[in-house]
């Protein structure tokens, strides 16, 4: 009988578990036999329908087998050794450059792989296809100047441009002042960057719109007519032995002349001519460097006076950067190849003569940092300054001190304009921006590193240009890093001056110094970007006032009250901020007549010494004398604060503002030291810059002795209605601000310590009284203002600068003789808070 699952007659096949048995043996035993031969066995019920194979093995020659097929190996080590074969230019660029736009827009690419994708799209359309037809350009594109240079020049108009301005408008925000359109700040928050740079790097500014007038003619009548203009007293005397040799830049304040101390026109420094031999009876040369907010004046002034001596302006025939912060040697050694400057034996204000290779010689292909001089030695470890020294003492006398420096001459700075002009028509773009990216500029490799090339048009917008940007041509003759061509034409050759910035001697040791890099016309952008790419970072006019803040130095005109450069640019900024004002409304600007600011918009200095003089009695600076007995009280505290102002109780009455009517309404703008028609009217008041006096009233508060009211007026007597330049440093908290007032503490200030910070009452908005006391129209006498104020990165707290009349400071001085060092209060024109404050005379 069948079993079921079974046919009848057949073996049964054998189930799942013997099928897993009989596959794991075979798989274990292999299907070879141990002594070498395959036998195949069938399983149960089945017939063997094939013998038994024995395998033999072959023989195998690894030689035969190579030259077999030598050319097939040789054709994959060739392949293997060699870069792969890119399908694409694209390919051939890094993947953070390549753009999927490429494909359709060959200008997406590089100059040198634009043609080669041109031809890659051309093989790859199909018959009869064609190219996109391009874009049209943009309006911007289309109406563009065909000299840039000419239509620059239309459009600066009246407002003078700086050779670097098209880089510096790019990155910075620039203001229209002086006559000139100068940068103020960068667009980027760079304050904390900036103070940095003037620490442990490097900070630039490009300053040369300060203008230059030159004076021509014999030592003695030279000597002789500067003698009218200012005092020995204010600075270094053009007499010095050092600075009429032309070895040292000098610094002093000129006034009109035989005006001296009144009628300021404002600071300058300056430079006589070197001379093989200064016993000759030759002409001199003397360059005088003032700011363009009084070089006008100071102009007419000589032109008006000058007797046997030339008197013109060069200003526009040269550039001057400065260049703050303790890698400025190292900035200009690497930038100019040039030997090591600071080498112990510099003085301050040395002035310095070199020649020196073109700065695009030695650009690097990117933007570096110098290593400071301390890492280095004597000697620097890159190979540029080694080539450079080389170059410059075998071929071209580079880095050496000339006796007769060129750039004196008129007729080389003409020469050296004319070529930086030649070099731009020929494809040398002197003022060429290489910052930019691919599009904007062409940088070509040298044996020292690029060099600007003239792109003819500015940039394009992402390959919307026309078609002949392709087409810009190139000068073959002119090669960048090219040495010998630099010798042979003499066209790498450039005379510059260096003069010594000494810094700051009572802050921070070392803090502000540097080098001021005088070179010719033209040539601006050239040493401009030489300086950028090896770290400078580049600064403006926020900056500078930052860095005369930190260093206790009076910046111009803001602490020089008694110049008509200070009265008009008063006037004009009053005039912006009080419109500034007006634009909010009244809920949400401040009631400077409640808060009791006579001047929130500009000082009153005028107002302000004519109170003092009215309080000692005086008429004029000359009978100041009589204020010994009318400007202090018998225990010392000053008088006026209860005159006027104020009522017997110490309560303050009716605030007006200065400059307003009296019903609240401003009047257009009638400023202390102008006319009614606006403009500036010489004033009365007079700063004392005298370094005499300056040294005796720093010594007389910084002196933790008691001084006698009596000496003290012996002393200064002839300066008490004269204003002084301080410095205000916060004891605690607060931070002073721009035309914030200077007061005297009372008594009960002094007595409850400068923990507990007083606060100014509310006043009464009176409508019947047009006039008001500068001096004492609140419960604490003013005594100066702050022209400029910041938090000091330096010292950590707040700092500004400032003026007051000297006798309110020896009134305030004798209040406090138990306490040193003294004390006076700081508000600010928006806040009714005071703050206590350190005083130090500049």
């Amino acid at each position: 009988m069948d079993t079921p699952g079974t046919t009848g007659g057949q073996t049964p096949r054998p189930g799942h578990a013997q099928q897993h048995k009989f596959k794991s043996k075979r798989r274990k035993d292999g299907p070879e036999s141990s002594g070498g031969t395959s036998t195949v066995s069938a399983s149960p019920g089945m017939t063997l329908a094939t013998p038994a194979m024995t395998l033999q093995p072959r023989g195998f020659t690894v030689m035969q087998f190579m030259e077999a097929r030598s050319l097939e190996l040789n054709s994959l080590l060739h392949s293997v050794q060699q870069n792969a074969r890119t399908r694409h230019s694209l390919q051939s660029l890094p993947r953070h450059m390549r753009r999927r736009a490429v494909s359709h827009n060959p200008k997406r690419l590089p100059r040198r792989l634009r043609e080669a994708g041109r031809r890659e799209m051309l093989r790859s359309l199909q018959p009869g296809q064609k190219l996109e037809k391009p874009r049209r350009p943009r309006k911007w594109y289309r109406q563009r100047a065909a000299n840039r240079q000419a239509e620059y020049g239309r459009r600066q108009g009246n407002i003078a441009w700086l050779e670097t301005h098209v880089w510096h408008a790019k990155r910075f925000k620039m203001v229209d002042i002086w006559g000139c359109r100068i940068p103020e700040h960068p667009c980027d928050k760079s304050v904390r960057a900036a103070y940095r740079a003037m620490c442990r790097h490097c900070l630039i500014q490009d300053i040369s719109y300060y203008g230059c007038i030159e004076l021509t003619g014999l030592l003695d009548d030279i000597l002789s007519l500067m003698g009218h203009f200012t005092d020995p007293d204010t600075g270094v005397g053009f007499g010095s032995v050092n600075c009429h040799e032309g070895t040292v830049e000098g610094a002093t304040t000129l006034y009109r002349r035989d005006a001296y101390p009144h009628g300021a026109l404002g600071p300058v420094t300056f430079m006589f001519r070197p001379r093989k031999d200064p016993t000759t009876l030759s002409e001199h040369q003397l360059w005088l460097w003032a700011h363009p907010a009084c070089h006008q004046d100071i102009l007419l002034e000589l032109q008006s006076s000058s007797s046997g001596v030339s008197v013109t302006s060069v200003g526009h025939e040269l550039a001057r950067f400065r260049l703050i912060g303790p890698l400025a040697a190292a900035t200009l050694e690497t930038a100019l190849d040039i030997p090591p400057l600071e080498n112990g034996t510099v003085q301050p204000g040395e002035v310095l003569a070199r020649t020196v290779v073109d700065p695009r010689l030695n650009m690097p292909g990117k933007r570096t940092k110098v290593t400071p001089p301390a890492e280095l030695g004597y000697f620097r470890a890159d190979s540029t300054q080694h080539t450079g020294d080389l170059r410059a003492d075998s071929m071209l006398g580079t880095g050496k001190s000339s006796t007769e420096p060129s750039l004196w001459d008129a007729n080389v700075r003409r020469n050296l304009l004319q070529r930086a002009r030649s070099g731009r028509d020929s494809g040398w773009d002197v003022g060429q921006d290489i910052e930019g990216s691919g599009e904007e500029s062409r940088c070509v490799a040298g044996n020292d590193g690029p060099v600007a090339q003239d792109t003819t048009h500015v940039a394009r917008d992402d390959g919307h240009a026309a078609e002949d940007e392709d087409h810009v041509a190139e000068d073959e003759d002119h090669v960048a890093g090219d040495v010998e061509h630099v010798a042979r034409k003499d066209s790498g050759v450039v005379p510059i001056l260096l003069v010594h910035q000494q810094g700051c001697t009572a802050g921070p040791s070392g803090f502000g110094e540097g080098w001021d890099v005088i070179a010719p016309a033209g040539w601006a952008m050239a040493f401009w970007l030489g300086f950028i790419y090896r770290g400078a970072r580049a600064g403006g006019l926020r900056e500078m006032r930052k860095l005369y803040l930190e260093s206790n130095r009076p910046f111009f005109p803001d602490d020089y009250p008694d110049t008509a450069a200070h009265r008009s640019y008063s006037l004009a900024q009053a005039a912006q901020l009080g419109e500034q004002h007006r634009r909010y409304p009244p809920g949400k600007r401040p009631n400077f007549a409640r808060l009791g600011t006579a001047a929130p918009f500009h000082c009153p200095w005028d107002d302000l010494v004519r109170g003092w003089e009215q309080l000692s009695g005086t008429s004029s600076p000359g009978q100041s004398q009589r204020a010994q007995h009318s400007g202090t009280s018998s225990s010392g505290q000053p008088q006026g604060a209860q005159l006027s102002g104020t009522s017997s109780s110490g309560q303050p009455q009716g605030a007006q503002l200065s400059g307003t009517s009296s019903s609240g309404q401003s009047h257009e703008a009638q400023l202390s030291g102008t006319s009614s028609s606006g403009q500036p009217q010489g004033g009365t008041i007079c700063v004392a810059m005298g370094s005499r006096i300056r040294q005796q009233l720093s010594k007389l508060y910084s002196s933790r002795e008691g001084h006698d009211a009596g000496q003290l007026l012996s002393q200064l007597g002839a300066v008490l209605t004269h204003l002084v330049v301080v410095r205000v440093q916060m004891v605690s908290r607060g931070t002073p601000v721009a035309r914030a007032m200077i007061c005297a503490p009372t008594m009960d200030d002094v007595a409850g310590g400068v923990a507990s910070d007083p606060v100014e009452p509310p006043h009464r908005e009176e409508r019947g009284n047009d006039g008001c006391d500068i001096v004492g129209h609140c419960s604490r006498v003013t005594i100066g203002y702050v022209t400029e104020g910041a938090n000091s990165l330096s010292e950590g707290r707040g700092v500004g600068m400032g003026l007051c009349v000297v006798q309110a400071l020896l009134a305030a001085l004798q209040a406090q003789q138990d306490r040193r060092p003294p004390v006076v209060l700081v508000r600010n024109p928006n806040s009714a808070q005071y703050r206590f404050a350190h005083v130090t005379v500049v």
